[in-house]
């Protein structure tokens, strides 16, 4: 089974020619009034980051595809002919350079590792789901799994979170939001705007002991079944009890 050399864009010896930044480079020569040192200082900060994030993320993909053809759940030469894997790796790989953080890149090697795999049903709202994960951060994706199953962030079993409700079980579950409220309820926002949670307001959210004696979300999972797809589609597998964006 043939498999991706990433010797073809990340040679050893020979430096990667950055194509983006020369365009940029010429455009900026092409302002009025920006001199050389302007020139120069876009040179130095921008084209070492923007190169690296690049060859990073080809390493990234090359490997999880590697992995699905040896493990002969995809074939290079079906890639070639999978409009759907090529749509969502150009997306994907626009992205990916436009940020640093590792959950959102993460999630997006698995949409082209899912997009690819011959087994993974058809994705018609690939596209979509890709805008979403270009306007969410790092928090959001959290805070969505969240929302699918409180249970793997905070002990339900807990009387303590039995007095909890809303917003107040978020911050229980992530202690780095604690301080953030105008934050959280933005992020409640764009994932109920989206579509992907059901609860109608940013306070609807409980802990209750039910009668089989395992606590639980008040709401159960308080997400919807866009979210359950979208989630697939940026997950390791398919959503079950839990979700892996890793």
């Amino acid at each position: 089974m043939k498999k991706i050399d990433s010797e073809l864009f990340d040679p050893a010896v020979e430096p990667i020619e950055e194509k983006f930044h020369r365009v940029m480079r010429g455009a900026i020569s092409m302002i009025p009034l920006v001199n050389g040192v302007v020139n120069e200082i876009f040179t130095s900060v921008l084209e070492s980051p923007l190169s690296k994030r690049r060859t990073q993320w080809m390493h990234s993909v090359t490997e999880a595809l590697n992995e699905l053809t040896r493990s002969k759940q995809v074939s290079l030469e079906s890639l070639q002919d999978n409009d759907e894997f090529i749509d969502v790796l150009i997306q994907a790989t626009l992205i990916a350079q436009r940020t640093s953080q590792q959950g959102k890149i993460a999630a997006l090697r698995n949409a082209v590792s899912n997009s690819s795999n011959a087994e993974f049903r058809e994705v018609k709202k690939s596209s979509h789901f890709l805008r979403l994960l270009d306007s969410f951060d790092e928090w959001h994706l959290k805070v969505l799994d969240f929302y699918y199953d409180a249970n793997k962030y905070v002990d339900l079993h807990s009387s303590e979170n039995h007095k909890l409700s809303g917003l107040s079980l978020i911050k229980k579950a992530f202690p780095e939001l604690a301080g953030e409220q105008g934050y959280v309820d933005s992020i409640w926002y764009d994932l109920k705007h989206a579509g992907l949670i059901t609860p109608s307001a940013p306070g609807e959210i409980g802990i209750y002991p039910a009668s089989d004696g395992n606590s639980r979300s008040k709401y159960g999972c308080m997400v919807t079944p866009l979210a359950v797809e979208f989630l697939n589609f940026i997950s390791i597998s398919e959503i079950g009890s839990s979700s892996s964006l890793s």
